[in-house]
C-alpha cells in the first residue's frame, strides 16, 4: 500500500555580489522568437558570494550548531574538466578528493581534504534555507547592528568552474554533489607581445565570453601586472595609463575571422543545421565552412527545445536543456573540409542517447565565437622601448565603467633599428589632386646597421615604409600630403584599394606584385623574397593630420634583411 510520497527539490546555485543581484546579466535572445533567457556570467578577479539554496525555500540543511563541523556545510570550487573527449571523469569523487585551485581566493582550506571555511546560513524566520559562503565581515557599528559584510570570493582565471556541497558526513563520497557549474569570463592571463614603436599596432588576446565593450589599458613597464585595478597610494587614484603611447582602441565586431564577434551572419552565412547525439557530446553540423578549429569558444543564442508532452516536469527541463546550450561552450573540431562537404564540431554538452534532446528550428540558432578579440590604434613612442625582460603591462576591464581586473600579461617593445635612407625622384611634377593614371616610379634607398640582431633573427623579419604628411604651415597646423602612394597600374592606394591584403595575417605576395616595380640588392643573393606584403593607414595622432600611409614587407624566419647591406625599392609614387 501508499503510505505516503516525498518532494524532492533541486539545489539551486547563485554567484551574488554586494546588492545580491548576478555580477553581470547577459541577454540571449533570437529577434525571430522573441523570448529570451538571462544568464549570469562573474568576471574574473571580482568579489561574489557562492549561495546555494533550496528551490522555493526548501529543504533541510545543516547549521552552526550541527554536529561535527569539520565534516558539515562544505563547498569546494573546482575546474570544470569533465565531459570532454579527452577529460573523461567522475565528478562526485573529484568533489571528495580533489583540492580547490589556487585560482580560487576568498574560501580557503582550513584542515584536510574536505573542511573548508564556515558558511553563513540563510534564515526564513527560524527555517534553514540555504548557505552562503565568501563573507568578509567588519565589526558591527553597534551591539544591536548587524555586521557589515562583502564577498570575498574571487576566481583569477576564466573557463568554466564546478561547485560542490556537501552538507553531512563530508567524509564520504556518496554524500557530495555537483550543485551548478558557472562560467568565469575575461581574460586568459599570462599573454605575451613583441612590437615596436612609433608604428600603430594591433594585438589579439584570447579568453572566454569576450565582448565588443571590453577595455584594455596599458601600464608602463616599471608597474606590476598585479597593480590592474588596484589604488597607488602615492596619488590615492587607480593605476592610470602610461602616457608614453596612443591606445588601445576597444574591439569592433565582424572585422576578420580574428574580430571578437564573429556570427554565422559575418563567417560566410555559415548556418548550423543539425544537433545530433554524439558518444563525446553533441555534434554540430555546418551547411558551410565555419572556420572553427580546436580550443575555439563558441557562443549559441535562441536554442529551443520541444518538451516531450505537456506536462510541467517535461516543459522545465525542456527550459533547462535550453539554458544548457544557450552558453558559451568548448570547440572540439570534428572537420571543416569544402571538398568532402564535411563541417563539423563537437561540444562538451551530454545525454544517454536516449534521452537526447529534439531541437525546434537549429538553422535559427545564432552562433558565434567570442574567444578572441582585437584592440587596434596602439602605438609606443619612439624613444620609451620597455624595460629589457620587462614589458609593458595589459590589463582588462568588462566594460569602460568597471575596474580593470584581469591581468592579461605585458607586451615587449622595442625602438627599430635605425638605418641610412634616401629617396630617389624619375620627375618632378606639379602637385595635383591624386588621380588614377597620374604619378612616376621613384626609387628608395635604405642600408641596414651593424646590429647583430640582423644575423641573430630567428623570426620572422618585418619591414615597412611610412609615407608622411608634410606640416606646411606649422603656426596654423596645416597638413599636405606630399606623396602618395601608387599601384602598379598607377591607381591610388589606400584602404579601400588595398581589399583582404590589411594586416600581418593576410600579407600576400600577390600584393608585393601590385606594389612595387622592382627589387634590388647590393647582397650577391639578391632581395630575399617576401612571405607577403600589405597595406596600413595610421590614423592615431593628433592635430589633424592626415593618415600616414604604410607599405608592409613580411620576411620568413632566417630570410631577412642582412646588416651593412644596401637594398634599393622602386614603386610609384604621385
Amino acid at each position: 500500500f501508499k503510505a505516503g510520497h516525498v518532494s524532492v527539490y533541486p539545489m539551486l546555485l547563485e554567484l551574488q555580489n554586494v546588492d545580491g543581484d548576478l555580477p553581470e546579466q547577459i541577454q540571449l535572445s533570437n529577434p525571430s522568437i522573441g523570448s529570451k533567457i538571462t544568464l549570469g556570467f562573474a568576471v574574473v578577479n571580482t568579489p561574489v558570494w557562492v549561495v546555494i539554496k533550496g528551490s522555493d525555500n526548501y529543504g533541510g540543511w545543516s547549521t552552526e550548531s550541527s554536529p561535527d563541523p569539520t565534516k558539515t556545510r562544505e563547498m569546494k570550487i573546482l575546474r570544470d574538466e569533465c565531459g570532454r573527449p579527452d577529460r573523461a571523469c567522475e565528478m562526485k569523487i573529484k568533489c571528495l578528493s580533489e583540492e580547490q585551485p589556487n585560482v580560487v581566493t576568498g574560501h580557503r582550506l582550513v584542515s584536510g581534504n574536505t573542511d573548508y571555511t564556515e558558511p553563513i546560513t540563510l534564515l526564513n524566520g527560524i527555517q534553514p534555507t540555504g548557505q552562503r559562503y565568501g563573507s568578509q565581515c567588519a565589526a558591527p557599528v553597534s551591539a544591536d547592528a548587524e555586521p557589515l559584510c562583502e564577498p570575498a570570493i574571487e576566481i583569477s582565471e576564466p573557463g568554466w568552474f564546478v561547485v560542490c556541497y556537501c552538507d553531512t558526513n563530508c567524509n564520504e563520497v556518496a554524500n557530495w554533489a555537483l550543485v551548478g557549474r558557472e562560467l568565469i569570463t575575461g581574460p586568459d592571463p599570462g599573454q605575451t607581445w613583441r612590437r615596436y614603436t612609433e608604428t600603430t599596432f594591433s594585438i589579439n588576446i584570447t579568453g572566454w565570453g569576450l565582448k565588443s565593450t571590453n577595455q584594455l589599458r596599458l601600464l608602463s613597464p616599471n608597474d606590476d601586472l598585479s597593480f590592474c585595478g588596484m589604488i597607488n597610494p602615492a596619488t590615492g587614484v587607480e593605476y592610470g595609463p602610461t602616457d608614453r603611447g596612443h591606445g588601445p582602441k576597444a574591439p569592433t565586431s565582424g572585422r576578420t575571422t580574428q574580430a571578437l564577434v564573429w556570427s554565422k551572419t559575418e563567417a560566410d552565412n555559415s548556418q548550423i543545421i543539425s544537433l545530433e547525439y554524439n558518444v563525446q557530446g553533441t555534434k554540430l553540423t555546418f551547411n558551410k565552412r565555419h572556420g572553427l578549429v580546436d580550443g575555439d569558444r563558441v557562443m549559441l543564442e535562441g536554442v529551443r527545445i520541444e518538451a516531450a508532452s505537456s506536462d510541467p516536469w517535461d516543459t522545465d527541463r525542456a527550459t533547462a536543456v535550453e539554458k544548457m546550450y544557450s552558453s558559451v561552450h568548448e570547440v572540439t573540431l570534428g572537420c571543416d573540409d569544402e571538398t568532402t562537404k564535411c563541417h563539423e564540431i563537437l561540444i562538451p554538452v551530454s545525454f544517454l542517447a536516449s534521452e537526447f534532446p529534439t531541437f525546434s528550428s537549429p538553422t535559427s540558432i545564432v552562433w558565434y565565437r567570442n574567444s578572441e578579440a582585437q584592440f587596434d590604434n596602439i602605438r609606443i613612442r619612439y624613444g620609451y622601448p620597455s624595460l629589457e625582460g620587462r614589458g609593458y603591462r595589459v590589463c582588462w576591464a568588462p566594460d569602460a565603467s568597471s575596474p580593470y581586473v584581469g591581468q592579461v600579461g605585458e607586451m615587449r617593445v622595442d625602438d627599430p633599428l635605425l638605418m641610412e635612407s634616401r629617396l630617389g625622384l624619375t620627375t618632378v611634377l606639379p602637385q595635383e589632386e591624386t588621380l588614377d593614371g597620374r604619378g612616376s616610379p621613384v626609387v628608395v634607398y635604405f642600408k641596414t646597421g651593424s646590429s647583430a640582431r640582423y644575423e641573430q633573427a630567428d623570426g620572422p623579419m618585418h619591414l615597412y615604409l611610412a609615407i608622411m604628411p608634410g606640416l606646411i604651415n606649422y603656426d596654423a597646423e596645416e597638413w599636405s600630403q606630399v606623396m602618395e602612394p601608387m599601384d602598379w597600374q598607377l591607381k591610388a592606394m589606400d584602404e579601400t584599394a588595398a581589399g583582404d591584403f590589411l594586416t600581418w595575417e593576410s600579407a600576400n605576395q600577390v600584393f608585393c606584385g601590385r606594389m612595387f616595380l622592382e627589387m634590388w640588392s647590393e647582397d650577391p643573393g639578391g632581395f630575399p623574397m617576401p612571405d607577403g606584403c600589405y597595406f596600413n593607414e595610421d590614423t592615431v595622432h593628433d592635430n589633424g593630420r592626415p593618415p600616414v600611409k604604410e607599405i608592409h614587407l613580411r620576411f620568413g624566419p632566417r630570410n631577412g634583411l642582412k646588416k651593412e647591406t644596401v637594398y634599393m625599392l622602386a614603386l610609384n609614387m604621385n
